[in-house]
Formats: structure tokens, sequence, C-alpha cells
């Protein structure tokens, strides 16, 4: 019996490879938007924290403490920039991510089609070599003919 082979089958198994690199890739970056996103949200707290501070505390403190708030709230927003940064990326990995998929799906179904064909190819094999017996046998079967 033949067996089933698929000639795309390198090319399928390539994009199979793009896709799970391409998984991988949203879900770093999504791991990182993460990250980011609790790094604002720790500073937020410190500034909150420091801005609480500043009603008890001396006024040669609060200079240092409006000081230290301006250089968490640049950090902020230098985080939030990376953030967008990586929201973007993130965004463009999932586009990519979603062409690969497609991609391998395209060959997954063509080579389910190849497949489909080929075992239909083979019963209608297995069949002419079924009737091919039984008409042996029936032609060389003694005849029964009255004479």
């Amino acid at each position: 019996m033949a067996h089933f082979r698929f000639r795309l089958e390198t090319l399928l198994r390539y994009r199979e490879h793009l896709a799970e690199q391409a998984e991988y890739e949203v879900a770093r970056l999504a791991a990182e938007e993460q990250s980011l996103r609790a790094a604002i949200e720790q500073l937020h707290r410190r500034m909150l924290d420091e801005q609480e501070q500043s009603t008890t505390t001396a006024a040669h403190h609060l200079q240092m403490l409006d000081a230290h708030r301006r250089s968490l709230a640049e950090q902020i927003r230098t985080l939030e920039q990376e953030l967008d940064a990586v929201r973007t990326e993130r965004e463009r990995a999932e586009q990519r991510l979603i062409e690969r998929m497609q991609e391998r799906d395209v060959l997954g179904r063509l080579r389910q089609r190849r497949y489909e064909e080929f075992a239909l190819e083979q019963r209608r094999h297995e069949q002419r070599q079924l009737d091919e017996i039984a008409a042996r046998r029936h032609r060389n079967a003694p005849s029964y003919e009255q004479r």
C-alpha cells in the first residue's frame, strides 16, 4: 500500500514554526506591556505617598519632595511612552500572528484535501483489485451448463 506524502510538508512545518514564533512574540510583548503598567502604577503610588507626606513635612523638606515628585512624574511619562511603543509593537505582532496562522491554515487545509484525495484513490485502487480478483475467479470457475 502506498503511503501519503504531502509535497509541501516542509513548507507547512516552516509556516507552523513561523506561527509559533509569532505567538511567542505576542506573549513576550504582552508580558513586557504588563510589566510597564505595573511599574507605572508603582510610581503613581509613590507619588501619592509622597504627596500625603508633604502635608506633614517641614518646609525645607517640601522642596526635596517636590523635586522628587517631578522626577517620578518624568519617569512615569518615560514609562508611558515605552508602554505606548510596546503596545503598538504588540498590536503589529498580533497582526503578524494572524497572518502566519492564516498561511499555516491554508496549507493545512490543502494537506487535508490532498490526503482525502489520496485516500479516495487508494480505496478505488483496492476496489479495482478486488473486482479483478472476482472476475478471475468467475472466469476460472467451472461452468455448470447442461449438455
